[in-house]
């Protein structure tokens, strides 16, 4: 068992090297990291002293060792965007990801599942028909459409949630419900198609030969068995959008500004303006939108 253990570690040690040494050497090739930092109107001389600064003059392989030796203690660097160090400003964004991810998986699930089972137990029903419709328009719809949707509909309109910031379980809904939309879909569907792929296995229709209740079996056998490739598959995604999130989460993420602080040079979430004549969206924070109940002007 031990040897077993030893031969994991080792072969996840070799894959996150090689991960970072990928990563390394391709960000590299989007251009030079200093004049990215600078833009192209900074002069040369400018660029020459943030790279000597900044340790990019040195080779490439002995900046790689540097990063390496520092992750390993925990240092990795400093951000070249913020000027801060990387890993507070990780830790800092940290619980707000984990709520999110926490919120949104709960909502997929909550709905998903009961839903894809129901679709599956009423195959070319009515209600079947109303969960493939649900998976069409929640992996059409656009997560910045619905974002802004769902702020003017409970933000603006109804006066029910805040359409910004974070700190209260109403701040969290909005931008959970949009998240859980990017999962929803997948998982409508692998439960449908799990449930129905043990519904004519012999160990159900020996149970419904001993006279068992149909609730027994569906929680028994069938959801039991099909738990596995469902818990797999959203486990995988729902770990891929807290590690590496992609655009639709990012987006949805920063059209609500649910951010914990607002770092320098950076400009968070979408703000909703009332005005006499009408409604307009911009791109500042989100913590100046009016709150919940306030009058429009």
């Amino acid at each position: 068992m031990g040897e077993y253990f030893l031969r994991r570690l080792v072969r996840i040690a070799l894959v996150w090297l090689g991960i970072s040494l990928i990563t390394f050497f391709l960000l590299r090739l989007t251009g030079d990291p200093a004049r990215n930092v600078l833009g192209e109107l900074a002069t040369q001389e400018a660029v020459e002293q943030y790279r000597r600064q900044e340790g990019l003059d040195r080779p490439l392989p002995e900046q790689y060792l540097k990063f390496v030796s520092g992750a390993i203690v925990g240092d990795f660097g400093r951000s070249l965007r913020y000027q801060q160090p990387i890993l507070p400003i990780i830790l800092e964004r940290l619980p707000a990801t984990l709520e999110l991810a926490a919120a949104s998986l709960f909502i997929s699930f909550a709905v998903g599942v009961p839903l894809g089972i129901i679709a599956a137990l009423k195959k070319d029903k009515a209600i079947d028909f109303f969960a493939r419709g649900l998976v069409l328009l929640a992996q059409g719809i656009p997560n910045f459409f619905l974002a802004i949707l769902l702020i003017l509909l409970f933000g603006v309109t109804l006066r029910w949630l805040p359409t910004g910031g974070r700190g209260t379980l109403q701040h969290l809904i909005l931008p959970a419900l949009v998240l859980s939309f990017i999962l929803l879909p997948l998982t409508v569907r692998v439960t449908r198609a799990a449930i129905l792929d043990v519904m004519n296995q012999n160990y159900v229709r020996m149970a419904r030969a001993k006279g068992m209740r149909e609730n027994s079996i569906l929680l028994n056998h069938m959801v039991r068995n099909a738990s596995l490739p469902i818990l797999t598959i959203l486990g995988v995604h729902n770990t891929k959008n807290v590690s590496a999130p992609d655009g639709r989460v990012l987006i949805a993420v920063r059209a609500f500004g649910y951010h914990p602080a607002q770092l320098p040079g950076e400009a968070i979430g979408l703000k909703v303006v009332h005005g006499r004549r009408g409604l307009m969206a911009g791109e500042v924070t989100a913590w100046d939108a009016a709150p919940p109940g306030a009058a429009l002007p």
